[in-house]
């Protein structure tokens, strides 16, 4: 009986997340297409040679990634204030500088990471990448709403509504939770060639949140990864890449070696 409860907690919140996953797409639709047409009609010139020189639904998608968000935002904190305004919650337990450490280093690696799939993925989406990000530029789409305003958004979605869903419906499975959300996280890219990296940077940043019960901590992780994207404007790739490998390495190495000592 127990495990029948188990397995149609889980179907639900699965079912739940999925929901939840789709009402943050159509947030970014209507509200793309709002934003598009705004842009369109005040950066006529830039947006007829993004168009005529790069996939239409990527445009689109840029439009709708970067006002989407920030409505998502709204409606998120909306959200949760409302289901948690007559009980005490909290959003942001203390965090040790171990767990700090640990998971400024696996944001590092996981950006080198992205940086090797990236170069394996096929030209054209490189392409397409770096004429967005110029297009972006025309039309004032600041590096905040990129490096702060999107973590923010996709992780109270991803990581914070799913895994509140999870446990609300009491389904005990931790895995099946971290999983779901990285799923969810990889499909709402809309591209595969960003789905092998999101879907091991949604796993773990949902584990870092199951662990720290600190919304801030995969928030802070997603920023410091999108904000290292904005900095190879200005520093080669290669060399961020050779630093940030040496320094994740370095402070795992050390992390692994002291709690062999602690043990011994």
């Amino acid at each position: 009986m127990k495990q029948n409860k188990n397995i149609q907690g889980t179907a639900l919140a699965v079912v739940l997340s999925c929901s939840v996953t789709l009402g943050f797409v159509i947030t970014q639709i209507v509200f793309g297409l709002i934003f598009t047409t705004v842009c369109t009609l005040k950066y006529p010139a830039a947006i007829a040679d993004a168009l005529k020189n790069t996939d239409k639904s990527a445009v689109f998608s840029l439009m709708a990634s970067f006002f989407g968000v920030f409505m998502t935002d709204v409606m998120a904190v909306f959200v949760i204030w409302l289901a948690n305004r007559k009980k005490k919650t909290e959003l942001f337990n203390p965090v040790n500088n171990k767990t700090i450490l640990t998971f400024t280093a696996v944001t590092m690696l996981l950006w080198v990471f992205n940086c090797f799939w990236s170069a394996a993925i096929p030209q054209t989406w490189g392409e397409d990448a770096r004429r967005l990000t110029e297009l972006a530029s025309k039309i004032n789409i600041t590096a905040f709403m990129l490096c702060f305003l999107s973590p923010l958004a996709e992780e109270l979605t991803f990581r914070y509504a799913v895994v509140k869903i999870f446990k609300h419906f009491k389904s005990g499975s931790t895995v099946f939770c971290i999983i779901t959300s990285a799923v969810l996280f990889a499909i709402a890219h809309g591209n595969i060639a960003q789905a092998v990296p999101a879907v091991i940077m949604g796993g773990l940043f949902a584990y870092f949140y199951i662990k720290t019960d600190n919304i801030a901590v995969p928030v802070a992780m997603h920023a410091f990864f999108n904000t290292s994207g904005e900095l190879t404007q200005f520093i080669p790739t290669v060399g961020m890449c050779g630093v940030y490998g040496v320094i994740g390495m370095l402070i795992l190495i050390t992390l692994l070696t002291a709690k062999r000592r602690h043990k011994q």
